[in-house]
């Protein structure tokens, strides 16, 4: 029985030994997101859209004055983009308000087609009225001048 005793720690000591050692696992490294690039991209597209779409009516030529500044400040916002820094943020505020204007020009320059086409076709149906009148005045004057 000593005997065991004393094998007991040799062998608790041959089965550590030989048993797997655990694989130390890497310790992961924290990710370090780079700081985010803040652009103006987004709010350009935006107003340049609205542009496009102003431009569409004619409202550099309809609204001529609130065309231009929107267009101005649509300028400015280029320049403060191309910037670059903290002007970007400025920028982006820039060009959302030019944005605004774009709309509106785009909307009053959009009336005012509207109210133009209305007239024109008012003056149309004017002018096929006196073509008609015109016409019968001049049938009754051949059927009145023929019976002479």
């Amino acid at each position: 029985m000593k005997k065991l005793l004393l094998l007991l720690p040799i062998l608790v000591f041959y089965s550590c030994a030989s048993a797997p050692e655990k694989a130390v696992e890497p310790v992961a490294a924290p990710v370090v997101q780079p700081a985010p690039v803040i652009t103006a991209d987004m709010e350009k597209g935006r107003a340049t859209d609205a542009m496009n779409k102003a431009k569409s009516v004619k409202a550099e030529v309809a609204v001529k004055k609130e065309f231009d500044s929107a267009m101005s400040i649509y300028n400015e916002a280029n320049t403060l983009a191309a910037a670059g820094g903290e002007k970007v943020k400025t920028a982006a505020a820039k060009y959302l308000e030019s944005e605004t204007l774009f709309l509106a020009a785009y909307e009053n320059a959009k009336v005012k087609k509207e109210e133009a086409m209305k007239q024109l076709e008012k003056a149309k149906a004017d002018i096929k009225n006196v073509e008609d009148d015109a016409a019968a005045m001049e049938a009754e004057q051949k059927t009145a001048g023929g019976g002479l």
